[in-house]
């Protein structure tokens, strides 16, 4: 699948700031069918160690598990077929995302994560009578 005009973005930037280990993020998405995320993050990441992340619902349910934020990079493909994987619908309600690194970030860590998802809308064109 190619991103095309029926594709849609919501952009979430995470920081940890230097000397801290983690932090946390309420961020709410566009209306609609989530398929995948990306993270674009500084490489290498500037910290002895991981940093993780993980996205929860607004009940707390894992949407996705706490992990290396490597998993969330784009792999070596186009664009939308890189991305990992997600399958939620949006419903503009909220949702919250953890990060956190082993040890404290020696400097500033800052990354875009992307949500990617289907737009379900359909453009009709108006009617003539």
């Amino acid at each position: 699948m190619n991103v095309g005009e029926n594709t849609k973005e919501a952009i979430c930037p995470i920081k940890i700031s230097a000397g801290q280990t983690g932090n946390s993020k309420e961020f709410t998405p566009r209306v609609g069918h989530v398929i995948g995320v990306v993270i674009f993050v500084p490489d290498p990441i500037p910290n002895p160690g991981i940093v993780r992340a993980s996205i929860k619902d607004v009940s707390g349910v894992p949407l996705s598990e706490m992990q290396d934020v490597r998993n969330y990079r784009s792999r070596d493909c186009k664009y939308l077929e890189g991305a990992k994987p997600l399958n939620f619908y949006s419903n503009g309600s909220p949702i919250t995302v953890t990060y956190s690194a082993l040890q404290a970030m020696s400097d500033d860590f800052e990354a875009d994560l992307i949500f990617i998802y289907k737009d379900e809308t359909q453009n009709c064109a108006p009617q003539t009578y």
